[in-house]
């Protein structure tokens, strides 16, 4: 082995043994041995005696596309709305999960053999009911409370939804304007988000849900 200097070969020497850990040698030594097997491979393909493969490209956007494939059309354009807002990521990704089925309600969780007891499956608003996600969200009574005083305030009549798609769709009927449709579909987020802000309060801190309290947070988040 020889070292360049000023360009030039140095004279050559043998080498016989390593370098102690931290030797300030260390990174030249690996950059030289990445260089020189760099050099290697690139010879070897250019001679076709090593060829690439790939094994895919793995991007947000080609998980999205596969995502909405697995659904049917009219579940594709409701995934789409999840990310076709300026709501923060975090509220995209749950109306995404909301929208899927995943949102890990008590039902949900007893599913997958998460053991909360008999009676805590019952719905944290009401007591009455297992809470199911178009319970919790929609069917509720403290559900449909804060839906009604929403569209209240909007001076909007409100309409019974039983699920996610009907109450979004019966929502985006009633924009103004093509360019007003993402702030507009964002008050909509701010419903489902608060509502399952207060029901994660009202489990894990014990606070009592409030109409009043969670339209302060809705005008807040809007």
């Amino acid at each position: 082995m020889s070292v360049l200097i000023n360009g030039s070969s140095g004279p050559q020497f043998s080498v016989s043994r390593g370098i102690r850990q931290e030797d300030p040698m260390a990174p030249f030594l690996f950059l030289i041995v990445a260089e020189g097997l760099m050099g290697l491979v690139k010879s070897a393909i250019n001679k076709e005696l090593f060829i690439g493969f790939k094994v895919g490209l793995f991007t947000l956007k080609s998980f999205y596309s596969q995502q909405i494939g697995l659904g049917s059309v009219d579940d594709g354009a409701l995934l789409k709305k999840c990310w076709l807002t300026c709501a923060p990521s975090k509220v995209c990704c749950f109306i995404w999960k909301l929208f899927r089925g995943r949102v890990a309600t008590k039902e949900a969780l007893a599913e997958r053999n998460v053991c909360l007891g008999q009676h805590n499956l019952n719905c944290v608003f009401c007591l009455s009911h297992c809470e199911f996600l178009d319970h919790l969200f929609f069917t509720c009574n403290f559900a449909m409370d804060v839906w009604k005083h929403f569209y209240d305030w909007l001076l909007m009549p409100m309409r019974l939804s039983v699920n996610s798609a009907d109450s979004l769709h019966y929502h985006d009927l009633h924009y103004i304007e093509v360019n007003c449709r993402d702030p507009w579909r964002m008050l909509w987020f701010s419903v489902i988000w608060s509502i399952w802000l207060m029901r994660n309060e009202a489990i894990f801190e014990g606070k009592r849900p409030n109409i009043r309290m969670i339209m302060e947070l809705i005008k807040l988040r809007s």
